[in-house]
């Protein structure tokens, strides 16, 4: 009788695990699926350009006071990115912090300083349960540089504070 239980136990084991891989995958795949809408703005969104270049300053009310704003970039980036610098943490609802690799070399190597600098990614956009979490990044390196990237890592564009 212990036998069979505990053959019965190992089977529901193996059973779970094989359909929380399945799941897992069939989440995954609809997670990366985009709508033709949505790859359409994506398309549009790597057309700009993405050279720095000093914009014009605005007065929004959304711009953390004496932020230098860069008219490429969006308003809850820089909101964002004020938050992260006060908490050195993600807002709640948004995925941030993990190591970015800058495995590319697309980003400085180097501070000004001469020291090797490190970086952590951060979403800009909040985290909806089913969803994908788009292409638009933050990426902070450790001596306080900012950079965002609205086409994942392809192109970037320093935020100067």
């Amino acid at each position: 009788m212990l036998q069979k239980i505990k053959k019965s136990s190992f089977l529901l084991l193996i059973v779970g695990l094989v359909l929380t891989n399945v799941l897992g995958f069939m989440s995954a795949c609809t997670n990366n699926a985009q709508s033709p809408n949505t790859a359409e703005a994506s398309r549009n969104e790597q057309n700009r350009p993405s050279e720095t270049t000093k914009g014009s300053r605005k007065s929004d009310n959304n711009t953390p006071p004496n932020a230098s704003t860069d008219s490429r970039i969006p308003a809850k980036v820089y909101r964002v990115l004020a938050y992260i610098q006060q908490n050195n943490a993600p807002m709640n609802g948004y995925v941030g912090g993990r190591n970015f690799g800058n495995f590319e070399r697309r980003l400085p190597q180097k501070g000004s300083d001469g020291r090797k600098l490190k970086f952590q990614e951060w979403d800009v956009n909040p985290k909806k349960n089913g969803q994908n979490r788009g292409v638009e990044r933050l990426i902070t390196a450790s001596n306080g540089q900012a950079w965002f990237t609205n086409n994942h890592y392809a192109t970037f564009t320093e935020i100067k504070n």
